[in-house]
């Protein structure tokens, strides 16, 4: 996905929906500058061929990202009304 924070300054996101434990799915949002500053159009190029050392990288911090995601949201408990 990308954004423009800047006018006519492109900022690239990973869109990354995975399902744990929970029956509901859960979207992270992940800007490419995050894995790889200055060479995010090179990230965008492999992650679409699914290719390279770049893409390598950008898996493992997803699964970092997933990972910390599943953790914070084990933390959190349900809020309970009373009507």
């Amino acid at each position: 996905m990308v954004t423009y924070p800047k006018l006519n300054v492109p900022a690239y996101q990973a869109v990354v929906t995975y399902r744990g434990q929970d029956p509901v799915p859960r979207t992270l949002f992940i800007a490419l500058s995050d894995v790889a500053k200055g060479r995010e159009e090179d990230l965008k190029k492999q992650i679409d061929s699914k290719t390279g050392d770049l893409y390598k990288q950008y898996l493992a911090y997803r699964s970092k990202k997933i990972r910390e995601d599943i953790d914070a949201a084990a933390t959190r408990k349900a809020e309970t009304l009373r009507v």
